[in-house]
């Protein structure tokens, strides 16, 4: 992967690039996506989550998706959506994972001090859960897999339909697919898990 951070070169408009060269993926059209828009994106994702090192994760995260799956745009604005889109369903997420865990830790009886928050210990967090939720749907056909993790990321049908150039019941039939092997796979407090991310 680019490694964007370290990146040393002129600033320049993404609008003057065409959305033909960008979406060539090339370190170029890399270094001038994560120029123009990696601050803004930080920026718009700790409004949601208030913290600057997950907002990071995320902005960081979401570029190392493009660059692996290298997604066609009809236009620099539909770019633009997607990178908004993506960054705020990421964040909604991460916030949803996070009252998992508190609601997790209730429900075990573990004690949640009041001021709890995303930045204490990470040993709280139920990993064990998450890595068999996790490991089992890396079990599932390529495909499937693709669009199911997009889908837990709260990318609706249609946006991951013209992200990947399918239809939108070609993704509903690939999820439901997937769901019908996560459910005979899962242990019952992964499924419990998945049930609860995807509500």
């Amino acid at each position: 992967m680019c490694n964007f951070a370290h990146y040393q070169g002129g600033i320049m408009d993404i609008k003057k690039m065409s959305i033909e060269e960008l979406t060539l993926w090339n370190e170029n059209a890399f270094h001038l996506l994560y120029k123009n828009f990696y601050k803004a994106l930080v920026n718009y994702a700790f409004q949601f989550i208030n913290n600057d090192a997950a907002s990071e994760d995320i902005v960081q995260g979401l570029f190392s998706q493009i660059w692996e799956k290298k997604p066609y745009f009809t236009s620099i604005y539909a770019l633009d959506v997607f990178l908004y889109t993506s960054v705020r369903n990421k964040c909604l997420n991460y916030l949803k994972h996070k009252n998992i865990e508190i609601s997790y830790l209730k429900k075990t009886r573990l004690q949640v001090p009041e001021s709890y928050s995303e930045t204490d210990d990470e040993d709280l967090f139920p990993e064990r859960i998450y890595r068999m939720l996790f490991s089992t749907i890396d079990q599932l056909p390529k495909r499937n897999r693709e669009i199911f993790l997009m889908y837990i990321d709260g990318v609706s049908n249609k946006e991951i339909a013209d992200a990947l150039n399918i239809s939108v019941e070609t993704v509903k039939t690939h999820k439901k697919r997937s769901m019908v092997f996560l459910r005979k796979h899962l242990q019952i407090e992964a499924l419990s898990l998945l049930l609860f991310i995807i509500k």
